[in-house]
């Protein structure tokens, strides 16, 4: 269907991204004793924390670098896990509060993507692009801070946060390439997806456009920037905005021709949870069922709201959202529209 893209573009997240990548690149001479931090995605000091052991290094590479604050890392052979930092991210989520559309999706896709629910349809795709979004989250973080080993909130060290994004950023790679090769097996199926298998993908779907979305909004920020500065080489932006015109002139259409490709029929966009009534309790639990449930109605009611958004923003010559809007939300909601008036051949709840 199309190539990975997350890994290719340039870093423009982090305002210390050409410091981040030289602190990754050198070999380290560890020099202080390993120390317990957690880490916090806000100020917040209650929020969900990562705990992490750090210990001070100095570069081989620099001896001026030897009592830097910056130059902490992650102690040998203790760096933070993959199911570590999901745990992180989903712990955040969950307390993420509001009604709004993209809260609302991305905490049924916790509770979808749970272990031990295997037999939920599309599962492993919903549970690829949970974890997906999970490392995104992290990597398009420009800072962070943590509490320190004395018990202080102070900003993580940029050495830390390097190795932290640069992780991320790996997992983030080769799930992207796993979700898009997921994509590239629906494509094969003939006709529409199955009822019990269309809420999953029409989440896992809204879930990736929006992440695309998101990362094509920052990129054409970071290209004005770089116009605007005139240190900037040429070359680099000449280059650059090729690679963006390729990212919203093809990759973003086929990944939003997919997703009318599968939801382009009035019955295909009824999305209804009744096929949950047929899975066993020993396979997923009254409580996971009802979570799910009462999840997913929610995330159905507050689409209209993203639609009205998308379309607001395209009106102000947002390039992204008139995509969004054009291969989409137009489509959607002329056949949510044509339910509201033909109400008897609404799919029961």
């Amino acid at each position: 269907m199309a190539w990975p893209v997350m890994a290719r573009v340039p870093d423009f997240w982090s305002r210390f991204a050409a410091e981040e990548h030289y602190l990754c690149s050198g070999p380290r001479f560890f020099t202080g004793s390993p120390r317990d931090i957690f880490i916090l995605f806000s100020g917040d000091k209650f929020s969900p924390s990562l705990q992490a052991t750090v210990q001070a290094y100095r570069s081989i590479n620099s001896q001026d670098e030897t009592r830097s604050p910056r130059t902490a890392a992650f102690a040998r052979d203790n760096f933070p896990t993959h199911p570590d930092l999901e745990k992180w991210v989903e712990d955040q989520i969950e307390r993420d509060s509001g009604a709004g559309f993209h809260v609302l999706l991305q905490n049924f896709l916790r509770l979808y993507s749970k272990k031990g629910l295997r037999e939920l349809p599309k599962q492993d795709l919903v549970r690829a692009v949970h974890r997906m979004n999970c490392f995104f989250r992290i990597w398009k973080m420009p800072s962070f801070m943590c509490i320190d080993p004395s018990n202080n909130l102070v900003p993580l060290p940029v050495s830390v946060q390097a190795q932290l994004r640069r992780i991320a950023r790996k997992a983030l790679d080769g799930l992207e390439h796993d979700v898009l090769k997921m994509l590239d097996d629906c494509l094969t199926q003939q006709g529409s997806p199955k009822a019990e298998e269309r809420v999953a993908i029409w989440a896992s779907m809204w879930q990736l456009m929006l992440m695309y979305r998101e990362l094509l909004l920052a990129y054409e920020t970071h290209l004005g920037r770089m116009r605007r500065d005139p240190s900037s080489p040429y070359n680099l932006i000449a280059s650059q905005t090729q690679q963006y015109g390729r990212l919203m002139n093809k990759f973003y259409p086929m990944l939003a021709g997919f997703y009318h490709y599968q939801f382009r029929t009035k019955k295909s966009v009824e999305l209804s949870f009744d096929w949950l009534d047929g899975i066993s309790f020993s396979n997923v639990s009254r409580e996971d069922k009802t979570q799910i449930r009462h999840v997913g109605r929610q995330l159905l009611t507050s689409r209209r709201e993203l639609y009205h958004d998308v379309e607001s923003s395209a009106d102000t010559n947002n390039a992204v959202d008139k995509m969004l809007r054009t291969f989409v939300v137009v489509h959607e909601l002329k056949k949510l529209n044509a339910r509201n008036r033909n109400p008897k051949d609404r799919a029961p709840r």
